[in-house]
């Protein structure tokens, strides 16, 4: 999967052939800047929004000695001047990348139809490459059987992994009530939500794959468990992240030992390139869907006439900012009524004219530019925590 180009170069893995079934000597690949982005797709003809003819394109397969064609359209936004000098130009979502993680593990290790990543075509590509004899299909009576993997369960395994699931309890408001998505009996979980594949991901999965599945399998959930739990932090450092890159190259070569190629579809690539993103754009909470996502479920739930669904989203919006209005004039004015008529707050508009919350006998000062330096000064030398910012 050519995640073993990301790793040091003398890293073991790659001159590991047994398990890889050939030596990595290639660097890293160098992403493209903007100016060779542009040179590159300079000769399209991009053609934006719905198709005229509403016909879907015709799918072509590349004929033997047809040379590759990576860049197949230009992104919209190069027709902004300052898009090429970008250093981010497109965010990874963390979010969608996580949910779609934690899915492929969690159909995998539950064999789940139509969605696990270990199937009848996933095992004749490990015969096509030659590697891991161990998991090819075997005929047995004019029948191909599957030999069990690593990460395989027993229907009881897969039942008593669907009881850890369903017996977790949360405390309130930390996280939604997942015991209606898992069915022990069936030994299924469906119909999770983005925030439910988190919670997961990062807390759940090592818990109840621990004592269930083989320690390697598990060392390898783990590690990605933690990968997540770092990029969620609130708050990152440079040097954090850049052990973060050659960790997660580590972890997915790891991971290719354990699992099938179709495991590692384009958003577990991903992985390898959120830390760099990260080191640029800062913590994920600033630029993830979160709250996107949180306010597009009030815009739908604001629909009540799905023929006309931008009235009734629109509608839904007045009536909340005039009610957010009334709510805020009447909070100011039970405000003003406890200020002294001298105090210079009540010429002021009720609205949002006091910030946080006051203490019992509170008293307003201004403190004059020369009184203000000195406090500062004070703090500067006498608050124990700020050493390590001074140094």
């Amino acid at each position: 999967m050519d995640h073993r180009r990301f790793l040091l170069d003398d890293h073991p893995f790659r001159f590991d052939i047994d398990r890889f079934g050939k030596t990595e000597f290639r660097p890293a690949p160098t992403p493209l800047s903007g100016e060779q982005i542009l040179e590159c797709t300079k000769d399209l003809n991009q053609t934006f929004g719905k198709d005229p003819s509403r016909k879907k394109p015709a799918n072509k397969r590349r004929k033997k000695g047809e040379p590759l064609v990576i860049l197949k359209r230009r992104s919209i936004w190069f027709q902004l001047p300052y898009w090429k000098d970008l250093l981010l130009r497109h965010n990874f979502d963390i979010m969608h990348i996580g949910k779609n993680v934690s899915e492929s593990l969690l159909n995998t290790f539950l064999g789940t139809d139509g969605k696990s990543k270990d199937n009848l075509n996933s095992r004749l590509d490990l015969q096509a490459l030659g590697i891991r004899s161990d998991l090819h299909p075997i005929e047995v009576e004019d029948q191909l059987y599957l030999p069990p993997a690593p990460y395989s369960m027993s229907p009881a395994e897969r039942k008593l992994f669907c009881q850890v699931l369903k017996g977790v309890k949360f405390p309130d408001g930390y996280a939604a009530d997942i015991r209606h998505n898992v069915h022990v009996n069936e030994r299924k979980i469906i119909g999770l939500k983005s925030h439910e594949c988190h919670i997961i991901l990062q807390h759940l999965l090592p818990l109840a794959v621990r004592k269930i599945l083989p320690t390697i399998v598990s060392a390898g959930v783990i590690r990605i468990s933690n990968f997540f739990k770092k990029l969620s932090a609130p708050v990152i450092r440079i040097s954090d992240m850049k052990s973060l890159e050659a960790d997660t190259a580590e972890t997915l070569s790891f991971l290719e030992t354990i699992f099938l190629p179709s495991f590692f579809d384009i958003m577990v690539h991903l992985m390898v390139h959120l830390p760099a993103q990260a080191k640029i754009a800062g913590p994920a909470h600033f630029r993830s869907m979160w709250p996107i996502e949180r306010y597009l479920m009030r815009l739908k739930g604001s629909v009540h006439t799905k023929s006309h669904c931008e009235g009734s989203i629109m509608e839904w919006s007045m009536f909340t900012e005039c009610l957010t209005f009334c709510a805020r004039y009447l909070h100011g004015e039970s405000q003003l009524n406890h200020l002294d008529a001298n105090d210079e707050d009540c010429s002021t508009t009720p609205f949002f004219h006091i910030i946080g919350r006051g203490l019992s006998g509170k008293c307003i000062v201004t403190l004059d530019h020369k009184t203000w330096l000195q406090a500062h000064r004070y703090v500067l030398f006498n608050y124990y925590n700020i050493g390590p910012y001074l140094e």
